[in-house]
């Protein structure tokens, strides 16, 4: 008889990206501190990284989607969980209905915001549904926890009733390298992205555009599901890309590439007004990579002083900052990025969450 502990991780709504990377990063320290682990998935989303070994997967194709998942989790997720013989359930933004004591982690910054933000990020439906998810979670779950204070403070609103939060984050899951800031590299700037309207890709295009006439040999690499990125564009931006070399999609890379993409290029990009937490800043800044970002969200509580930071939107601010990214400006960039970058190493950060979990139970009748 098997007596280790037994989480099951909720990912039924997670898709390629920072969700799967975080629900595998999870699943490996749960792991490492002798719980059996079993994942549930609704689509193949392990192909740019991989589970640890001993992790089981548990895939039911029929629940993927907003509302399928939730019909899932009413009429058949119980029924699983007493076959599976789980202690505790792990969820991402969206309660779980069962019978287990549940920690619920919100990565997810949407659900939190004022109705009207919601619907133009996620659409009416999504927005209405996600909503209520959160809610049910925090007002449910035994454990919430936060991947920023950010999105903390947003839950702890009035009506957001949570029985106990923490803020456990994330991290990055490649140790910073050292880098040598080249000015004499070409000014490859890059974005990781995805075509969601909040990521602003028209805005990072506009900024290319402005650098190209500076930096006439610049390229612009876009990171990312190349259709859905290209779909977001406004038809001159289309336009545009389409008419030059010097933009590229490179479509999902896993983490290896990623890193190489990072260290090879100027700076990252992003005009992103919705982050729960900014990951793939820390990732640049671990790489040797000076990153350009929007004061919006949770972009100061990430990035710190290790970045520039601009306020939303503001294409000129922007331009300017990457024009004075050079000699000790740059130097002492990457210098702060890989000393922010270090603070937030994935396998402490995860260990960290798996004690909160386990020192919360252990003290809960």
């Amino acid at each position: 008889m098997n007596t280790r502990r037994h989480i099951l991780i909720d990912g039924l709504n997670l898709a390629r990206g920072g969700g799967g990377v975080v629900m595998v990063r999870l699943a490996g320290a749960f792991s490492r501190a002798g719980w059996r682990v079993t994942v549930l998935v609704s689509r193949p989303i392990f192909d740019t990284y991989a589970l640890p070994d001993g992790v089981e997967v548990s895939m039911h194709s029929n629940a993927a989607g907003a509302v399928r998942s939730t019909l899932f989790r009413k009429f058949q997720l119980p029924g699983l969980c007493r076959t599976l013989g789980n202690d505790l359930i792990l969820s991402f933004n969206y309660r779980s209905p069962v019978a287990l004591s549940q920690v619920t982690y919100h990565i997810n910054i949407i659900p939190f915001l004022p109705l009207a933000d919601r619907v133009r990020a996620v659409g009416r439906l999504r927005a209405v549904m996600q909503r209520r998810a959160s809610q049910a979670a925090l007002n449910r779950s035994q454990l919430n926890l936060f991947e920023s204070r950010f999105i903390q403070a947003l839950a702890e609103e009035p009506g957001e009733n949570g029985a106990s939060t923490r803020v456990c984050y994330i991290g990055i899951d490649t140790p910073p390298t050292k880098g040598i800031p080249r000015d004499g590299q070409d000014r490859t700037l890059v974005t990781v992205t995805s075509g969601a309207p909040h990521k602003r890709n028209d805005k990072t295009v506009e900024l290319f555009r402005a650098w190209r006439i500076h930096e006439p040999s610049a390229r612009l690499v876009f990171v990312g599901d190349k259709a859905a990125i290209y779909a977001s564009l406004p038809p001159d931006d289309r336009a545009f890309v389409d008419a030059t070399p010097s933009v590229s999609f490179t479509g999902y890379l896993g983490r290896e590439e990623l890193y190489a993409q990072l260290r090879a290029s100027y700076a990252l990009v992003t005009f992103s007004e919705l982050e729960s937490f900014f990951m793939v800043a820390l990732e640049a800044m671990a790489a040797g990579c000076p990153v350009l970002a929007c004061d919006t969200t949770s972009a100061k509580e990430s990035i710190g002083d290790a970045g520039m930071i601009v306020p939303a939107g503001d294409t000129i601010a922007a331009l300017a900052a990457l024009q004075n990214l050079t000699g000790a400006t740059r130097a002492d960039l990457v210098a702060k990025g890989h000393a922010r970058a270090a603070r937030f190493d994935a396998d402490t950060c995860a260990e960290q969450f798996v004690q909160t979990v386990s020192a919360y139970f252990a003290t809960t009748p």
